[in-house]
């Protein structure tokens, strides 16, 4: 069926689209988490290798590579306990379905 047919099928498409972007976008927000956890366990495990002979500058890279793990797990984790993962969630208009 057409637009010309029923007109009410416009604003029912317009109405549809918004919603679709916003589950597009929190699908998304899933992916990009775990891509970003996974590259902080790659990094875990670089630092878990065993060390060769001592270098002070492989040393000293060791360390600021912990630290950056320990910081970037941090913000992972405030990202994680923010979001109220319940079945009441926000809407892309800003308004609770619940």
């Amino acid at each position: 069926m057409d637009d010309q047919q029923n007109p009410d099928v416009a604003p029912a498409r317009t109405l549809i689209a918004r919603p679709a972007n916003g589950v597009e976008q929190m699908e998304d927000a899933p992916g990009q988490t775990f891509g970003r956890l996974a590259a902080l366990v790659e990094m875990l495990a670089r630092l878990e290798e065993p060390a060769g002979p001592c270098d002070t500058k492989a040393v000293e890279a060791a360390g600021l590579e912990a630290a950056t793990l320990c910081r970037e797990a941090k913000v992972l984790l405030r990202y994680l306990d923010s979001h109220a993962w319940t079945s009441a969630r926000v809407v892309p208009n800003g308004m609770s379905r619940a």
